[in-house]
């Protein structure tokens, strides 16, 4: 390389300065200009200033850029020479002439770079990642510096055949839909809190942290493919989603109501997956109401519609299962796949299904028969025992061929068929489970624990008879006995000990072992309640708190660092403390809310060694936390609110299906980590139950568990039930019989009329078995 003579280099180090110097002009400048304008637009109210950007284009009126008041200031045209770009600059565009490279690269915005919207004001943190067509940006919500997430668009080359001036106004007036009735219903769809258009920049406001959450491709790249099951939960969370994006009214930001709800955008890169100990939650993000504003279609229209939708969902799970995107037929997955997932997704891919809701109800009857394509799938990597395993092989050959077999031939005459024949499905009986080995069985659960007030609790069927005897009754050969007192030690050591041959537990307190198995067939979940009282009467905790907490006030409270209403909004009254006297409750309260070993031992320092009577102290220190069996807790906190001139506001918290029905308390929704309020309850309207709509005592069977919250996981604080067998040949299968009489339909019924939530809607099957 050739050396540079000193009077080039001292030239070159000239224009640096002074390219350095303008850029430093320009930041100054532009901080000058955005905090006089933030000031001003303080004291205009926020309809009127939306009104702007539509004034401005009517009139053509367009902010001055630095280029232009440079040019004012000194006479001169702003210095162009450097290739870098500095805070501050524009954005330069590519060339109309040049190529469209893979990944456009140019400066991010700077850390405490400030964007000024109609809803607030915003601050960047750091910079995500450059993904789609700009960066994302960490961020915070001015004051009170709530966590959110922002996404940009740049005005690049391909959208320039479109005018930018029409693409700003339309990005703020759709970029974003909410039910047009006002409900908040949480499916997993992520929709921007606010859309602002800044010059070349565009940008999407997101509150909380979804889009910290890896996208399906990226997650394939670090994992591989999927297996039958994890796509068995992609398609029923996905179709949940999608079921009530096409079904909905929605508004959007501009005040039309949008008649033709679709995603239109369907891919790897717009589905989320967020992991935790319980499984993962899928989540549908940038639709194509505003991402296509800044697609260029060269004169095709796109072919928006729910059917399209679900064929693009099929064509992505075709590539989860695939592990790539370089497929485009099923029938070129691997021999691994299940045949009965490969034919559904056949069916997505081919337009087979009419709406989200027929795809839904065809996608259950795979539920059961997936769970046992899995027990396949690991003991035929289980070496053989002998003649017994010879025989279970033999069984699982021709009974997975039979399997396959008949489903082939059902599923060409219901193709034939109306499609309501798969809608109105007959529900499954408790008869048609076959295959209950013979011989006396034993089953554990954790003393206290839910399981153990479902199963035994009299009074909570018709008739006044335990689920227990119940299941007797209509099933004689199911010889399984509950035995409480068999669970010494933890689940996975009595199990293998063969003290009993099953358990039944929450997926919160299992710890997942290789040789052990499990089936979900409920879900349930803590609620937090504190005492109800009439719409209007003072110092009213539920209208206080305006039906909801989150989960920092939660932990706040029971460590001792919030000790008076007050703090939150409410009266000026202590907060006295209940507890259950169930040790699954206070582990799970533990692990869902408190999460940290110092959280927890200040938790614990707060409970007595000695358990407290029945009868309440009314002297007791209201820091000091009252331990309580359930329906005790229930008459104390309404007790502690009832007296004529209260002194305390008692809270407690307990399982849903100990609290629904419970009038004299009230289930507070709970507001998460991200900032989201979920509520335990809704009226089967589907609104939230809410102290000033809902009077709980009056309005009993208006309102019922929020099923798809505690379904879909939603729900901060909701848990899957499960039956957790060992996976040995030389055990008789009954953990996995008696999974699968818990998820029929018949047994399904009787959940849910002892409060659990059962796995999927039941509509109308349950009045066929009254």
């Amino acid at each position: 390389m050739a050396k540079k003579n000193p009077q080039e280099i001292a030239k070159n180090i000239g224009k640096e300065l002074k390219l350095r110097g303008t850029s430093n002009l320009a930041g100054r400048l532009s901080n000058l200009i955005t905090n006089s304008t933030s000031s001003a637009l303080r004291f205009i109210p926020a309809p009127i200033r939306s009104f702007f950007p539509f004034l401005a284009k009517e009139l053509d009126i367009q902010a001055p850029t630095f280029d232009d008041a440079y040019d004012k200031l000194t006479g001169k045209k702003k210095a162009q020479e450097s290739e870098s770009l500095s805070a501050g600059q524009e954005v330069a565009l590519i060339p109309s002439s040049s190529p469209l490279p893979d990944q456009i690269l140019y400066p991010p915005l700077q850390p405490k770079t400030e964007i000024l919207g109609n809803r607030g004001k915003y601050q960047i943190e750091n910079v995500l990642e450059y993904r789609g067509q700009g960066y994302f940006y960490q961020a915070i919500q001015l004051p009170d510096s709530q966590p959110i997430i922002i996404k940009e668009y740049l005005f690049l080359d391909k959208n320039l055949n479109k005018n930018i001036a029409d693409i700003q106004y339309n990005f703020e007036r759709i970029s974003g839909i909410e039910l047009a009735d006002g409900r908040i219903q949480d499916f997993r769809l992520i929709t921007p809190w606010e859309a602002i258009a800044y010059e070349q920049r565009c940008y999407l406001i997101f509150k909380g942290n979804f889009y910290s959450f890896p996208t399906l491709r990226s997650y394939l790249e670090q994992t591989g493919a999927m297996s039958s099951i994890e796509v068995y939960r992609v398609l029923h969370q996905a179709l949940q989603s999608l079921q009530f994006l096409h079904t909905q009214k929605f508004r959007l930001p501009s005040g039309a109501v949008n008649w033709k709800p679709y995603h239109g955008n369907l891919n790897l890169d717009s589905l989320l997956i967020s992991t935790s100990f319980q499984g993962f939650v899928i989540y549908l993000c940038d639709l194509a109401l505003w991402e296509d504003q800044f697609m260029s279609f060269d004169g095709k229209s796109p072919n928006y519609s729910p059917q399209q939708d679900l064929k693009d969902l099929g064509k992505t799970c075709l590539y989860l299962l695939a592990g790539n995107d370089q497929i485009d037929n099923p029938q070129n997955l691997p021999k691994t796949v299940d045949p009965l997932i490969k034919d559904f997704i056949t069916n997505l891919i081919y337009g087979n299904f009419d709406d989200a809701e027929i795809a839904r109800n065809h996608l259950p009857y795979f539920n059961t028969l997936i769970a046992n394509n899995r027990l396949l799938e690991e003991e035929s990597i289980t070496k053989p025992d002998h003649k017994k395993n010879f025989k279970h092989l033999k069984f699982w050959i021709f009974g997975g061929l039979g399997i396959i077999l008949l489903t082939s031939i059902i599923w060409l005459i219901l193709k034939n068929q109306n499609k309501e024949v798969i809608k109105n499905q007959s529900p499954k009986t408790i008869e048609q489970v076959s295959g209950i080995p013979n011989g006396q069985f034993t089953y554990t659960s954790a003393k206290d624990d839910i399981w153990s007030y479902v199963i035994t609790t009299k009074n909570l069927l018709p008739g006044g008879i335990n689920l227990e005897d119940k299941l007797k009754t209509i099933l004689p050969n199911l010889n399984v006995k509950y035995d409480q007192t068999s669970f010494k030690s933890d689940l996975i050591t009595t199990i293998k000990s063969g003290k009993t041959d099953f358990g039944v537990t929450n997926l919160i307190n299992f710890q997942g072992n290789p040789e052990f198995g499990y089936q979900e067939f409920a879900y349930d979940g803590l609620v937090v309640f504190v005492a109800f009282s009439k719409k209007g009467r003072e110092q009213s905790l539920p209208t206080a708190l305006n039906g909801k907490i989150s989960l920092e006030q939660l932990r706040q409270i029971y460590t001792g660092k919030i000790t008076n209403w007050q703090k939150l909004g409410g009266p000026n009254l202590p907060i006295k403390l209940y507890i259950p006297a169930n040790n699954d409750a206070v582990e799970n309260f533990e692990k869902q809310v408190l999460k940290t070993p110092e959280a927890i031992n200040n938790f614990r320092r707060l409970i007595p060694e000695e358990p407290q009577p029945e009868n309440i102290v009314t002297k007791q220190d209201p820091q000091q936390i009252t331990q309580l069996q359930s329906f005790a807790t229930f008459r104390a906190v309404i007790q502690d609110f009832e007296n004529n001139n209260p002194k305390v506001g008692s809270i407690s918290f307990d399982s849903l299906s100990k609290v629904f029905g419970q009038c004299s308390v009230y289930p507070l929704a709970i507001v998460d980590d991200n900032n989201r309020s979920v509520y335990p309850l809704i009226q089967k309207d589907g609104k939230p139950v809410t102290p000033q709509q809902t009077d709980l005592c009056n309005d009993k069977g208006n309102y019922v568990p929020n099923m798809t919250a505690f379904i879909s996981q939603s729900y901060p604080l909701a848990y899957p039930l499960a039956v957790v067998y060992l996976r040995d040949n030389r055990r008789e299968p009954i953990g996995e019989k008696f999974a699968e009489v818990l998820k029929t339909s018949e047994v399904q019924c009787l959940l849910k009329e002892t409060g659990l939530v059962t796995i999927q809607p039941l509509g109308q099957i349950c009045d066929t078995f009254k």
